[in-house]
């Protein structure tokens, strides 16, 4: 097959996949979000102080060199429900905006860091690596029973594992010498950069001859929201459907937690852990048995740390998730008004714990 074959027939199946998928832009990232959440990450002034990873996370730390002064860092991890604000209103923020206002009055400084379905193996790397970023006073996690079944590094986390520091501190713990072993060493990862590299100056060179070919993430995302909805469809799957614990990633997550916060302990971090606010006007999709015994188990292990614990799970009345009449209820993001709420609770709570 000739280079010209083979390129009329890359044409004709990027024409195929964008003429019949989804025509609007779907990300893989964004998959959990529901039809009504719109993804905004804090802003104040128009300075980023909520990102994601590291691919935005120069952003945030541009911010606190300019706006921090040397300000001691209260660190708030998530995941989407932290950005996801459904029936989005122009010009409406998440809580993480409202929190960095309140703390920035206090002379503190308020910094909020959100993947979707972040796992707290991935909280724990995230966490290991700002501590030698910034000096952080207190850490706020919220804890997803949903989350507990993942048990994947993101790849726009995975340089983290490159950072010396962060390899000295994760190789004091058993979770963190697995997470370094599971991706195997410092050397193999600069192997998957040099890669990396390689491919996106080969996928540079196909952006030119194909200009499609800059929509290739885009169509993946489509492609794959379809088999998504096909496979809910075949197997009656919607977002009420059971989800029931996966004991594996259920136990790298809950080390990873406990690492994290005796980690918290020996630097003096103060903690507030909180289970996070679900949707309880209609039946939550979990085993309650399981749900129970996973809310206990957390507060046990954060009262072993001299963490506070608090529940929020009924935090957010009905009315101020999404309207249900013509979607699927979705239990994990809530309207612009919760997020006030949220905000609001939190800060009552936070300054209230004692250094």
């Amino acid at each position: 097959m000739g280079l010209k074959s083979f390129l009329i027939g890359i044409t004709i199946g990027i024409f195929f996949f964008y003429s019949y998928l989804p025509q609007n832009k779907i990300y893989l990232q964004d998959l959990g979000l529901g039809e009504d959440t719109k993804k905004i990450f804090g802003k104040v002034n128009n300075y980023k102080i909520h990102c994601s990873d590291l691919t935005d996370f120069d952003l945030c730390f541009k911010t606190y060199q300019t706006n921090g002064k040397n300000q001691p860092v209260i660190l708030w991890l998530g995941n989407s429900q932290l950005h996801g604000i459904n029936n989005y209103k122009l010009g409406e923020q998440p809580a993480s905006a409202d929190l960095y206002s309140f703390f920035q009055k206090k002379e503190e400084y308020f910094l909020t860091l959100s993947q979707p379905n972040a796992n707290l193996q991935e909280h724990y790397l995230f966490f290991t690596y700002l501590l030698n970023k910034f000096h952080i006073k207190k850490l706020i996690l919220p804890l997803v029973f949903d989350d507990m079944r993942e048990d994947n590094i993101r790849h726009e986390l995975l340089e983290l594992l490159n950072d010396e520091h962060t390899i000295l501190i994760l190789n004091e713990t058993n979770i963190g010498k697995n997470l370094l072993k599971s991706f195997n060493n410092k050397k193999q990862l600069i192997n998957v950069n040099f890669q990396e590299n390689f491919e996106n100056r080969l996928n540079k060179k196909l952006e030119f001859i194909l200009p499609a070919w800059k929509k290739r993430e885009e169509m993946r995302g489509k492609f794959l929201f379809s088999l998504f909805i096909l496979r809910n469809s075949i197997f009656k799957i919607d977002g009420s459907s059971t989800r029931k614990k996966i004991i594996g990633p259920y136990e790298k997550n809950k080390n990873a937690y406990q690492a994290m916060l005796n980690l918290a302990k020996i630097n003096k971090i103060s903690v507030l852990v909180y289970i996070a606010p679900i949707r309880y006007d209609v039946k939550i999709p979990y085993d309650i048995s399981e749900y129970s015994s996973f809310k206990s188990e957390m507060k046990l292990i954060a009262d072993n740390h001299n963490a506070k614990f608090i529940n929020l799970e009924n935090l957010i009345s009905g009315e101020l998730w999404n309207d249900i009449e013509s979607a699927e209820p979705d239990f994990m993001h809530f309207k612009s008004a919760g997020h006030r709420k949220l905000a609001q609770k939190l800060y009552k709570e936070i300054i209230s714990i004692k250094n």
